[in-house]
């Protein structure tokens, strides 16, 4: 297959997303397109469709959304440090062995 970059893309899925839900029982990158493909699921593969490789970042305990983007096929990182924010999420992906 050939890609339009050789970069690796970053998807990052680690927050909460408090303003979809404030009380954070449903996670809106799990949230069904119109077809039923989770929102993330159709990211993911968009971003796929782009580099030869995606990293997806998800907090600890998200194990139904890390499932969902290694079905995709990305490669899925957990970031301890999550609800420090994005760049804690992005500091998982710099110590990650596949950065």
């Amino acid at each position: 297959m050939t890609y339009a970059s050789s970069a690796t893309g970053i998807l990052l899925a680690a927050g909460l997303g408090t303003r979809f839900d404030p009380s954070g029982i449903h996670n809106k990158l799990l949230a069904p397109l119109p077809n039923s493909t989770p929102v993330v699921f159709q990211s993911a593969r968009r971003l796929l469709a782009v580099t030869a490789e995606v990293i997806a970042v998800v907090r600890p305990g998200a194990e139904k959304l890390a499932d969902v983007l290694n079905e995709a096929g990305c490669n899925v990182i957990f970031s301890l440090d999550a609800e420090r924010g994005m760049s804690a999420t992005l500091a998982a992906v710099r110590a990650s062995a596949e950065a």
